[in-house]
């Protein structure tokens, strides 16, 4: 892994593109059961034209002294919206700080990265439309919601045809169908260009859902 970025705490792995000139930059965020090392083959079956740049969640679940999983914040089984507002505020401000660090980067040329989250991940990329919605191509949220967070009221924003895809299980996997369905209209709303998928397992990242977000991310960045 790289050494922390100067602006977020996130330690990172730089994935190079195989082919050029470089087709999109991407951001992936894993989820709370999801390994580095799966997103990062997910993250390479969007091209050999695509560069990633994966940080990773910043903190551990351990049984005894071995680590079994990481995740980003804190959030209560039976409140799937509402998360610990301090981490996720925490892992939201690395986040955007984590976007403005690869945006620095010379090898990047000012293209704007694209967020790809998966649960968690997910959930902390819908938030950075919220938030950063002009430094993003755009957004692939896997499993995920836009979540409400007590005690924060986010900026009005307009996303100017931001585009955005949500994946989801069928009758929404671990999620309740009313909260995928309140934000896809809350996001219409703000102004995103919002694609819709049910996937059968989507969260195992398996083929399908790759080449799901293959062909979504190829038809916005070619």
């Amino acid at each position: 892994m790289e050494s922390a970025s100067p602006r977020s705490q996130l330690t990172f792995v730089s994935v190079p593109a195989e082919q050029h000139p470089v087709r999109a930059t991407v951001i992936p965020l894993q989820g709370q059961d999801s390994r580095l090392e799966d997103l990062v083959a997910a993250g390479r079956s969007l091209g050999g034209d695509v560069e990633l740049f994966v940080p990773e969640a910043p903190r551990a679940v351990y049984f005894g002294r071995a680590m079994v999983s990481r995740y980003w914040f804190v959030a209560e089984p039976d409140q799937p919206g509402v998360p610990d507002p301090p981490s996720f505020g925490d892992t939201l401000y690395q986040v955007e700080q984590f976007v403005y660090d690869v945006l620095d980067r010379p090898e990047v040329e000012g293209r704007l990265p694209c967020l790809l989250g998966v649960e968690q991940g997910a959930v902390l990329a819908l938030a950075a439309t919220e938030v950063i919605p002009q430094q993003l191509a755009g957004v692939i949220a896997v499993g995920g919601f836009l979540a409400e967070i007590p005690g924060w009221e986010p900026p009005e924003r307009e996303l100017n045809g931001l585009p955005v895809l949500l994946v989801n299980e069928p009758g929404g996997g671990r999620l309740p169908p009313g909260l995928i369905d309140e934000t896809r209209e809350r996001l219409v709303r703000e102004g995103a260009a919002v694609e819709t998928v049910t996937v059968e397992d989507a969260l195992a990242l398996g083929p399908e859902v790759q080449d799901v977000l293959a062909t979504w991310l190829r038809a916005r960045s070619s």
